[in-house]
């Protein structure tokens, strides 16, 4: 038994020997694996990472960087979307903008004509010696050049920027003569007699008992035989534009007022020859669902004077429940925005109202 226990133990000492001998050995390749193995990955990765950056490099030698963000996103990967946003924004604000190229710059100059940057040779005088009487309070001289300069420089476009600024100014200058009572050639100094009233002289002259008020002070409509009033004879005609969306007053062919407009939306608004009927200050308005909405609502769209058009002549009979009238709304004078009505500014409006009779032709186009 004892020989038995000893080659037993001898023979378990051979084996454990030899295993260990074979597991050093298996150590020693694995360990020399793993390093050949992060010895050709290293190269692999490093041989990605170098030939990214000289393809980079390559690309940004051909090709300009042309802003702030693409070159920030080249030099790093790091770079949050924050930071290049702000670097683009401060790149923008402080940068000088390039200088348009010839071709740009005349491109732009030849869209605006010469015509209408310059004025027509003589206009610059003209409209000086005009200054100058108006200045001078010689308002017949003044609107006399005013209207020679409106045939001379503006008829052949009525809707252009000459004949606006002449017409404006013309319009300015007749308001200051009929308001105030001024000379002017269609003044006359009426002598009150017995029997007359504001509304008889008023229909006489074609001239409103409002307008009348306004040019002698009067705060009442009594009158006092012998005294004697101021009182102007116009021969009265209105045009519209729906073109130009202009309202033009005429004293026969002169022009007397010019006046923006707004018009119908989608064509709403009819031609033809009209005539004023009826005058109304601060108005109720009867709306296309038969609602009445009384003057000071908010919902009331015809301002503060409504002046009744109805057809007359050939123009159709059908057109009837149009007007000229105020608004509230201004940004819509200019503009087709109403049902078929002529807008006017209230002020606007106003003034018209007064100085405009009953019976006045209006012709739309």
């Amino acid at each position: 038994m004892a020989k038995m226990k000893y080659s037993y133990s001898g023979g378990g000492s051979n084996f454990k020997s030899t295993n260990s001998q074979n597991r050093g050995k298996g150590k020693f390749f694995a360990l020399l694996l793993v390093t050949l193995l992060l010895i050709v990955g290293a190269i692999y990765f490093s041989s990605k990472l170098f030939g990214k950056k000289e393809d980079n490099s390559a690309n940004s030698a051909v090709t300009p960087v042309q802003n702030t963000e693409v070159k920030v996103s080249s030099q790093t990967t790091e770079t949050t979307k924050k930071e290049t946003i702000s670097v683009v924004q401060e790149n923008v604000e402080t940068s000088t903008p390039a200088a348009p190229s010839q071709d740009t710059s005349t491109t732009q100059n030849s869209e605006v004509p010469k015509e209408i940057s310059q004025n027509p040779p003589g206009y610059d005088q003209d409209f000086a010696a005009l200054q100058k009487a108006f200045a001078e309070t010689d308002y017949q001289t003044s609107k006399k050049i005013a209207l020679d300069m409106l045939q001379k420089y503006g008829e052949a476009d009525k809707a252009g920027p000459m004949y606006r600024k002449l017409g404006q100014f013309i319009t300015k200058l007749n308001m200051k003569i009929i308001k105030n009572g001024l000379n002017d050639e269609k003044l006359v100094n009426y002598r009150i007699n017995f029997g007359d009233n504001l509304t008889n002289i008023a229909i006489k002259h074609n001239f409103p008992v409002e307008a009348i008020q306004e040019a002698n002070n009067l705060k009442s409509t009594v009158i006092y035989p012998g005294k004697s009033l101021k009182v102007y004879t116009f021969d009265w005609r209105i045009e519209v534009s729906k073109k130009a969306k202009l309202l033009y007053v005429y004293d026969g062919d002169k022009l007397f007022a010019l006046y923006d407009i707004g018009i119908g939306k989608e064509g709403r608004t009819p031609e033809g020859e009209f005539k004023i009927t009826d005058k109304i200050a601060n108005p109720d308005w009867y709306s296309p669902h038969g609602r009445i909405v009384a003057f000071g609502d908010k919902e009331n769209v015809l301002g503060t004077r409504w002046l009744k058009l109805e057809p007359i002549n050939d123009t159709d009979a059908f057109h009837i429940g149009y007007g000229i009238h105020g608004t509230w709304d201004t940004g819509s004078i200019t503009k087709s925005l109403s049902n078929g009505c002529i807008r006017m500014k209230n002020e606007e409006v106003e003034e018209l109202f007064t100085y405009i009779p009953r019976q006045v032709i209006v012709k739309i186009y």
